[in-house]
């Protein structure tokens, strides 16, 4: 399919602006795509990309991907983010079922279902993020590996249904939500050394409500 835009300036423009207003979903089958001015100026009809490789140079000084920035792109497979973005918004990369890659270890700020549904994922380093907003992971069934050593919270269903997870640094966590760990059936250690404040005040030292459905779950 063509591309929507009349010009590469128009596409430049959208990628700095990032108000999500780029539908991929609606330009073709190309599996690889780096967004860089070089190739804007080349290419008249830009494929959906299997690879996205956002440069810093494509952001001038915006550090967020916008909420719903790639929401539902389920042909979406890897994301090399700059190091110059910090912040994720709201379901901004919700339902990428596709989606196996994602550089995070610069991000210290997410908004809520950023990768709810993303069910293809598989590791994840978030080692300066300290708040796993809600549902963040909810549905992220392949999900077996979290590295993020300064976690200090993780909202509501932060972790729901991820039934692969096995491995999550939690010694730093203070304060966990509702359903974080629900149905997480390969979990069975967490340190929770560092707890001490609950969502709402619960009738046991740790709430079922946290761990609902962790039958794995041995040692806390």
């Amino acid at each position: 399919l063509a591309n929507p835009f009349t010009s590469s300036a128009e596409i430049v423009n959208a990628i700095k602006t990032l108000k999500g207003m780029i539908n991929f979903d609606t330009w073709g089958t190309q599996t690889d795509w780096t967004l860089n001015q070089t190739q804007l100026d080349t290419t008249s009809n830009i494929g959906l990309p299997g690879t996205i490789i956002l440069h810093a140079e494509d952001f001038d000084t915006a550090d967020t991907v916008v909420a719903n920035a790639f929401k539902t792109n389920t042909l979406l497979q890897s994301v090399t983010l700059p190091t110059t973005v910090t912040t994720l918004g709201t379901n901004s990369f919700e339902g990428c079922s596709s989606l196996t890659s994602i550089n995070l270890s610069h991000v210290n700020s997410a908004g809520e279902a950023c990768f709810k549904n993303c069910s293809s994922l598989t590791n994840l380093n978030l080692s300066v993020l300290s708040t796993i907003p809600n549902s963040m992971f909810m549905n992220c069934s392949n999900l077996t590996t979290v590295t993020a050593t300064g976690l200090t919270s993780i909202g509501h269903n932060g972790f729901e249904n991820c039934s692969e997870l096995q491995s999550i640094n939690t010694s730093n966590v203070t304060n966990l939500g509702n359903g974080c760990f629900k149905n997480c059936i390969l979990l069975d250690d967490i340190n929770l050394s560092s707890f001490t404040t609950y969502v709402y005040t619960p009738t046991s030292p740790i709430s079922i409500s946290h761990f609902e459905g962790c039958s794995s779950l041995s040692n806390i």
